[in-house]
């Protein structure tokens, strides 16, 4: 226990930081982003991200985010390594492998198809 009331955010912040690691931790039996691009056979280290399109909606979870994107006139949910993006931003992405009928524990959602991807950057 904390000596002094200084001490007081400091020990609370030592006991609350385990709390936060594992809130954050994928479901158990849950691959991480790498294991599941190996499963999948993409290779994360490809430099091109050859395809584009404009974020409409975005979900986090986990390790992935989850990207409504709209492109050449359509709209195709990615999941894509962790990444800050708000709807209206540019995104470039690699290609991937598109699972139909995915669903996300976390979110709890079943998508119709969501294509992961290895790698995807916001546009300057």
């Amino acid at each position: 226990m904390p000596k002094t009331p200084s001490q007081l955010p400091t020990t609370l912040l030592a006991l609350l930081l385990p709390v936060g690691a594992v809130l954050a931790a994928p479901p158990p039996g849950h691959p991480s982003v790498d294991e599941a691009n190996r499963a999948l056979g993409i290779d994360r280290a490809t430099d091109e991200l050859p395809l584009s399109g404009t974020v409409v909606e975005a979900q986090d979870s986990n390790s992935y985010t989850y990207l409504l994107i709209e492109h050449d006139g359509g709209q195709q949910w990615l999941a894509a390594p962790r990444l800050k993006v708000v709807p209206g931003n540019r995104l470039r992405y690699a290609p991937g492998r598109t699972i139909a009928n995915f669903h996300s524990k976390k979110l709890r959602r079943t998508y119709p198809s969501v294509t992961f991807v290895p790698r995807a950057e916001v546009r300057p």
